[in-house]
Formats: structure tokens, C-alpha cells, sequence
């Protein structure tokens, strides 16, 4: 539907924000549906507001409700007008685990180019000139936000961004309206299953990237080594929709071989170039975000050049110290799948004892926590089990269920001196990982956000 957006003081889908003149959009959440607060908006002088078909609006006797198929769409579409501009050249990332190295790599890559790049989601936004507060980022944030956010760095003259998209962004619209022109996928493992019903879903709302939101005249850079490959390939290929594949069973820019150095096939000609990173996952992110400047126009023999001058981004296999001939890696790792890849990458670098200090989040998934608990135990020498994101559970609950599939462990209710004991642990040769926080200042314990960071506690426990 189309709105004259200059007439309205304020659009908001927070009904507490209403004041006269603005534009509420109602909304349906998990925890709230803003279809119950449509007499408050009015009340606090609403100009229009926004709800589904299915509303019942018997009791409201006023033209001020407009029913639409979709709000959360329409929404999407009414931020973009709002805000209008945005970069230029757009991509997407998608899948459980690497996003946001991909989309950091990518803003390095554009970066080097010499484009005024950027790169926005969990780690909030990164770009020159541009203060960062993460605290409250999210993934794929509101499309308000969302849309101030493109307006802001189209305003300060970037051209290149990366965008992280995530499952629940990807299925609520937030990214309809976001004007990109390459979309990468890279890898589906398990995750987020308290909010979608199972795998099924989970996938399907990843794909709405390929199916809906990519343009036919944009790139789809996909993973060619996941199960997925073929869905997606098939469906880019329905929509005519330009292929760059990568990985090791890739045509277009294929791993020939991984260490220090990195030997790949691109398009057809074979090129060499010092790997700085570490975790052998790196190198099928670096990959993707190749295939994404691509996508965008950068020529690949451009592109692959910078590999070596690439960095890891914040709390993503981040070594950060080294105490007593051993190094000590941060990781967001805080799923079953990216624990056991990051494991298994830092075992293959290091010939002493391999320690992990892990957790898992409360009000999430149950299961993730003894598969977690199975995963430590089959690839770590030695494992440390601490609190994550408790949020409203019982802390010592979630750690017990944890250890009842990480029997040796040792128990810590308290993170900091969790990661005190296992830096003590290390000797020459030694790695220890820290999982789960990676990049993250707080831990949410009941319904308080409290100020802890990895890196702190690490740099504390060095002290001691």
C-alpha cells in the first residue's frame, strides 16, 4: 500500500512511542502482540495504524485502522521509503555459523580496493568514522533501525556494506526492502530451533534470501561443499539468478589446498597466497566474501591479492594472549557444530593439550546443551564448564545438564575464575579456547544485562 509518509510526526511498531500524528504498526511477536495495544495508540493520538487481516476491529468505530496481508512487510517497505537512501553496492550473508566473519572480510576486502566499505550485524557496525556500540546489536535489526542505519552510511559516503541476515530476520521481513545486489550462503547446522518449529523451517527461512529478497540480476555466492548447495543452486537457477560457487567442490572459485599458504582455482586460473588466519573454517568464509566483492564488481584477481592482509574479526578465533608457551583463543562458538569445528581446527595447529571453557544459553534450545557437553568431551583434552546467557533459568541447572555428557569436566559458576584456572592450566604447546561470549561485554543473568567480558577476564587472569 502506498502511504504518504511526510504527513505522519513518527512511525513506530512500539505503542509506549506513540504520540499524535505518528504511524503505528502492530505487530505480532513471540512474547507480544502489538494488536493488543491498538486502543493505546489511538489514544495516545495515532494518525494511522497498521494491522493484520485478521484483526477484529468490531470494537473500533474509525477509519484510523488499515488492514494489510502482511504488516511485518509492509513495515519493511514503509522504512525504506522513509529513509530512501542506501549504498550502493549491498550483500547478504546467511547461514549458522561464519556470517559474521564473511561480511567482516568482505568490508576488509572492499576496503583494500579502496571503496568506503562497512559491515553491519553482531558485532553492530563497523566503519570508519563511525562510533560502534554492540551491546544492543542484533544480527538483522528492526527495519526502522535498520533502514536509519543504510541512510546514515549512504550519508557518510560508503559504497560497500556488509549485512549480516539471519533466520528470524530473514523470516520477519526486516530485509525485504534492502536494495542488495550479491547474497551468500554458508552452512546450515543446528541453532535456533526454540524459535523455529524444526530444521525444516529453520532452512526454509534462510532461503527467503535466494527466493525473495536477491534480485534475478544479482549473485548468489554459495557454499558448493553443504548439503544445501543443490536447493539452492536449483532455485538461483529457476529465478536466472548469476552462480559463483565455492569450497572445495566448487567451480568457480575452488580450495585446491589449505595451510599457511592458501591455493586456490578462481574461474578457471590457479592462484597462491599467505593464510594468516587460523581455523580452517576461515578459509571457506574468506571464500564467500571473495565470491561477494565479485558479486559487487571487484575484479577476483583484485580480491584474492588482499587474503593476506585479512584480520579476524572480534571474538571469532580471536587469539588474544599467550601464557606459559600456550595461546588463548576467544570464539562465539556456542553451538554443537561450531564448538566441534573450532576444536577440531585449534587440534589440528597445536600438539599439546587442547582446554575448552564453554556454557550454554538459558531459554534456548535444551538439547544444544548435551550435544555441547558430548562435543567437549570427544575433542578437547580437557574440559571447563561455566555459565553463558543464563537469562530465567537456573544457572546450575543448565551446567549440570551439560556435564552430564562432560563427566571429567571441572565446575565453575562463576566465568572469570573459570578462565583464571584454565590459563593456569597451560604449558608449552597447550591452547585453550573460550566459547560462547566471543565479542559480547555482558552476561544476561535473569532479566539483567551485567557488564563481563571475555577479554577482561582473560587479560585478569594473566595478572594474577
Amino acid at each position: 500500500m502506498k502511504l504518504d509518509l511526510t504527513t505522519f510526526a513518527g512511525i513506530t511498531t512500539d505503542s509506549r512511542e506513540v504520540k499524535p500524528g505518528y504511524l503505528f504498526v502492530a505487530l505480532k511477536g513471540t512474547k507480544f502482540n502489538g494488536e493488543e495495544y491498538v486502543k493505546i495508540a489511538l489514544d495516545s493520538g495515532a494518525a494511522l495504524v497498521l494491522v493484520s487481516h485478521e484483526f477484529d476491529d468490531a470494537a473500533f468505530a474509525n477509519d484510523k485502522i488499515v488492514k494489510v496481508k502482511n504488516p511485518r512487510k509492509a513495515l519493511s517497505e514503509i522504512a525504506a521509503r522513509y529513509y530512501g537512501a542506501q549504498p550502493e553496492n549491498i550483500v547478504a550473508v546467511t547461514g549458522t555459523n561464519g556470517k559474521t566473519s564473511t561480511v567482516n572480510f568482505f568490508r576488509q576486502i572492499c576496503k583494500l580496493a579502496g571503496y568506503s566499505s562497512a559491515s553491519m550485524g553482531t558485532l553492530g557496525i563497523i566503519a570508519d568514522g563511525i562510533s560502534n556500540d554492540n551491546d544492543d546489536a542484533m544480527t538483522s535489526p528492526d527495519p526502522m533501525i535498520l533502514h536509519a542505519h543504510l541512510a546514515l552510511l549512504y550519508s557518510r559516503g560508503i559504497t560497500h556494506l556488509g549485512i549480516e541476515a539471519s533466520s528470524h530476520g530473514l523470516s520477519q521481513h526486516r530485509l525485504d526492502s534492502v536494495e542488495i545486489k550479491a547474497a551468500g550462503f554458508t552452512n546450515l547446522t543446528r541453532d535456533h530451533l526454540d524459535y523455529h518449529n524444526n530444521m525444516h523451517d529453520y532452512f526454509n527461512a534462510k532461503t527467503r534470501l535466494f527466493t525473495e529478497i536477491l534480485p534475478s540480476s544479482g549473485t548468489a555466492v554459495l557454499n558448493a561443499d553443504v548439503p544445501e548447495f543443490a536447493i539452492l543452486e536449483a532455485i538461483c537457477k529457476r529465478r536466472h539468478v548469476n552462480i559463483i560457487s565455492y569450497g572445495k567442490n566448487a567451480k568457480h572459485l575452488k580450495l585446491l589446498d589449505a595451510g599457511k599458504n592458501i591455493t586456490l582455482e578462481a574461474f578457471g586460473k590457479k592462484y597462491e597466497e599467505v593464510f594468516n588466519l587460523a581455523g580452517e573454517f576461515q578459509y571457506s568464509n574468506v571464500l564467500c566474501a571473495i565470491g561477494l566483492a565479485v558479486g559487487v564488481g571487484i575484479p577476483v584477481e583484485e580480491a584474492i591479492v588482499y587474503i593476506s592482509s585479512l584480520k579476524a574479526a572480534t571474538g571469532r578465533l580471536e587469539k588474544v594472549a599467550r601464557h606459559n608457551g600456550g595461546d588463548i583463543y576467544i570464539d562465539y562458538a556456542h553451538s554443537p557444530d561450531a564448538l566441534e569445528k573450532t576444536l577440531l581446527s585449534l587440534r589440528h595447529m597445536y600438539k599439546g593439550k587442547l582446554y575448552v571453557i564453554f556454557g550454554a544459553g538459558g531459554d534456548r534450545d535444551v538439547a544444544r546443551r548435551t550435544l555441547m557437553g558430548d562435543v567437549a568431551t570427544k575433542f578437547a583434552d580437557f574440559a571447563i564448564v561455566t555459565d553463558d546467557n543464563p537469562r530465567t533459568e537456573d544457572p546450575a541447572k543448565i551446567r549440570m545438564e551439560i556435564m552430564a555428557h562432560c563427566p571429567n569436566a571441572k565446575e565453575f559458576d562463576d566465568r572469570t575464575k573459570a578462565i583464571e584456572y584454565g590459563v593456569g592450566l597451560l604449558k608449552k604447546g597447550d591452547a585453550l579456547l573460550i566459547a560462547g561470549k566471543g565479542h559480547e561485554t555482558y552476561q544476561i543473568i535473569g532479566t539483567k544485562k551485567i557488564y563481563y567480558s571475555d577479554h577482561d577476564a582473560v587479560e585478569a587472569a594473566l595478572k594474577t
